[in-house]
């Protein structure tokens, strides 16, 4: 809890920096209570230098992106902070678990929101292979959006996925194939066919790298039709 941190962190942080006084000490601020004034209280026993790093699930950003302020960050009992993406992992989802979803615009979301709130720095979970092309244009989108946060998504599709999907239409494809079964919990398995045999269209387009993308795609969609939904 946010209160045992409050009593534990400082005596490990003393120790940390003891040691090796240039060290990034990072503290986790679990689990979504950036809003918590409770919490903040609690809060106000961190040393200063530490790195705060408050946790979002998905559900929680829905409310934070539009409650966060960047007065509100600038009043936070704890300096500096950065937001953690809870995301990539087995965390979120539904029975499908969220740990193939294609997340690239909810970091770009994130990484604009917390740029403009004063934030200063994203991290995320990464749990699965950047083999998923879901996964790794998402991580992509990680790299580009903290790097640039003011980068705008039709920038992003057209420098990152369309070199790596086969060309701008295929890419615009890609997203809305990965952000439909994202987005169903539960489709119908002629749709899936539908999206599957689509995917498997461009697997011979532009190349054995783009190919491979589509292929992870198709075989994703290929898992949800063996479960029937």
């Amino acid at each position: 809890s946010h209160t045992d941190m409050a009593e534990n962190f400082p005596r490990l942080y003393k120790a940390a920096k003891a040691r090796k006084p240039d060290l990034w000490v990072y503290c986790e601020m679990q689990w979504d209570n950036l809003l918590d004034p409770v919490a903040n209280e609690a809060q106000t026993r961190l040393p200063k230098g530490g790195i705060y790093q408050h946790t979002a699930n998905k559900s929680f950003w829905r409310r934070l992106r539009t409650e966060l302020s960047p007065d509100y960050v600038r009043a936070l009992p704890t300096q500096p902070n950065v937001l953690r993406c809870q995301f990539a992992c087995q965390w979120n989802g539904d029975e499908r678990t969220e740990r193939y979803a294609f997340n690239a615009r909810t970091f770009a979301d994130m990484a604009g929101i917390g740029f403009r709130d004063g934030m200063e720095g994203l991290t995320v979970w990464g749990e699965p292979s950047d083999y998923h092309a879901t996964v790794e244009l998402s991580y992509i989108a990680f790299a580009r959006f903290t790097w640039e946060p003011t980068l705008t998504w039709e920038r992003f599709v057209a420098e990152e996925l369309s070199p790596r999907l086969g060309g701008r239409e295929a890419a615009e494809r890609f997203v809305a194939i990965a952000e439909e079964i994202d987005t169903n919990q539960a489709l119908p398995v002629e749709r899936l066919a539908v999206l599957r045999a689509e995917a498997m269209t461009h697997v011979g387009d532009g190349g054995g790298h783009a190919g491979r993308r589509w292929l992870s795609l198709a075989d994703q969609i290929a898992r949800r039709e063996h479960m029937g939904a």
